[in-house]
């Protein structure tokens, strides 16, 4: 049986990574600090948060006065399930996305930052509408054109139940073509209908970027002059 996700949690904040319920995250770990994390992790529960570091985490400010790096108080929040420890010392490990989760950072006497977390539900009722179903059949259309999804869930028949639709949305998300702040633009959706709508915007877009390369002309090899 699975454990509680517990109040505390450790923090993994990253640069370009945003994690999603129900989404596994392969992680690498070399910094001392998160291979300790890890450790703790395996001994207890397993429960972590691994959120987005804003634009800002680099700036001088916070160079200049030592304090950590800021990060994105909405995150994802999951267990480690797989792992695998390397002969160095470094660790690969997978992330369960479990939920989303309201981050308030807490005072640590770890060499990992902590924070106390609170659930953020989602709301999958409207994926149960008419909208979501013209929605997620051209999610499913162009996931298919882009080689997102295999064969058989690129289909045009959106799969039925609300669990498995917002499945089908999170999983778009974690892959689509788009930046971090994209990304977490589309976590931070108010409902799954809103996240769905923000995927389709990058298909679309990602779409368009790969009809219009498909149309340049391409460059002569200069070897058959």
């Amino acid at each position: 049986m699975n454990a509680p996700r517990p109040d505390i949690l450790p923090v993994f904040p990253l640069p370009s990574v945003v994690l999603f319920p129900n989404v596994t995250l392969p992680l690498h770990v070399f910094e001392p600090r998160y291979r300790q994390m890890v450790e703790d992790l395996l001994h207890g529960d397993r429960w972590l948060a691994v959120p987005l570091l804003r634009p800002d985490a680099a700036g001088t400010a916070a160079a200049a006065d030592g304090g950590a790096p800021p990060f994105h108080a909405l995150a994802g929040a999951g267990r480690i399930g797989r792992y695998t420890r390397l002969p160095d010392g470094r660790m690969n490990i997978v992330v369960e996305g479990e939920e989303r989760v309201r981050l308030r950072e807490v005072p640590s006497d770890r060499p990992y930052r902590l924070a106390r977390a609170t659930a953020a539900p989602e709301d999958t009722r409207p994926l149960a509408g008419r909208e979501a179903v013209r929605i997620l059949k051209e999610i499913l259309g162009l996931g298919g054109e882009l080689g997102m999804l295999d064969r058989e869930a690129a289909g045009k028949i959106p799969p039925r139940g609300r669990d498995r639709r917002a499945l089908l949305v999170n999983q778009l998300a974690a892959v689509v073509l788009a930046g971090p702040a994209e990304r977490q633009a589309i976590l931070e959706a108010g409902d799954y209908i809103e996240r769905a709508a923000l995927v389709l915007r990058q298909l679309r877009l990602a779409s368009s970027i790969v009809t219009t390369l498909g149309r340049l002309p391409r460059p002569e090899d200069p070897q058959r002059n």
